[in-house]
């Protein structure tokens, strides 16, 4: 086990781990934008900033991705961490001014947007988005172009034939960025202005809501094997919650019924 503090109580972790991990387990909140238990930490926003201090020598790291050492001293709150995080928050206010989470979080740390942007979209380069599709999906978008020109997209900027419409970039984006719209028995991912896929939705037989697109179905279906029968396939997850309730009491009934016979 490795041994050290945070915010002055003394914790301790696994080899390996990350400062974040280690304070989460122990109730220390450090504000964090890109962390996300699906993927590897990055470090891409940098606001999980903290002060670490090791042998007489302070520096600042981003939590997320920053291993635990013994006998370090790691401080989440103090005014060389506030005042980095609100440095970052001026940053990414210019690119994002209308993100309600990141106008929030100015109020509490005291930034203002100071610089000025051509081209605000309320993006803030995070690549969550590409990073949990890669992991877990069908690496459907990629990050494009330099400097202040980094984006994410999808390859040659064109309608991705590869997203299966799950929705899970609209899902982890912190800023609302990534937008899903369901209409018209259609479903269209919007990176900003930017329409990235087009998909046929696959509606609740029983009730009408949208359960999800046919790709997504198809694809769910190739990743749990062929001869895998996915229950329910075209009822949303409140009609089968119903169902499987409405079976598993059928089931006890007969189990009493079966049980009370006259021997």
């Amino acid at each position: 086990m490795v041994e050290f503090s945070i915010d002055g109580k003394k914790v301790s972790g696994e080899k390996g781990e990350y400062i974040l991990d280690v304070a989460k387990r122990n109730g220390i909140h450090i504000p964090t934008l890109c962390a996300h238990p699906a993927v590897e930490p990055k470090g891409m926003c940098r606001f999980c900033t903290v002060e670490v201090k090791d042998r007489g020598r302070s520096k600042l790291v981003t939590a997320c991705n920053f291993p635990i050492k013994e006998g370090i001293e790691v401080d989440t709150n103090s005014e060389k961490v506030r005042q980095g995080r609100r440095v970052i928050l001026e940053l990414l206010l210019t690119r994002c001014p209308d993100s309600p989470l990141l106008n929030s979080l100015a109020k509490e740390y005291g930034a203002k947007s100071k610089y000025a942007c051509l081209y605000p979209d309320n993006c803030i380069r995070c690549g969550l988005c590409a990073r949990v599709c890669a992991t877990h999906v069908v690496s459907a978008l990629c990050m494009a172009d330099r400097s202040h020109e980094f984006h994410i997209t999808t390859p040659f900027n064109e309608l991705s034939s590869v997203c299966v419409g799950c929705g899970a970039c609209f899902m982890v984006c912190p800023t609302g960025y990534v937008k899903l719209e369901d209409k018209e028995g259609k479903r269209k991912i919007i990176f900003g202005n930017q329409i990235v896929a087009e998909h046929r939705l696959v509606l609740c037989e029983q009730c009408g809501s949208v359960v999800t697109t046919e790709k997504n179905i198809e694809f769910s279906r190739k990743k749990l094997g062929e001869d895998t029968l996915l229950v329910y396939p075209n009822l949303c997850s409140k009609c089968r919650r119903s169902n499987v309730a409405r079976e598993a009491e059928d089931l006890a009934e007969d189990a009493v019924f079966e049980f009370n016979i006259d021997w």
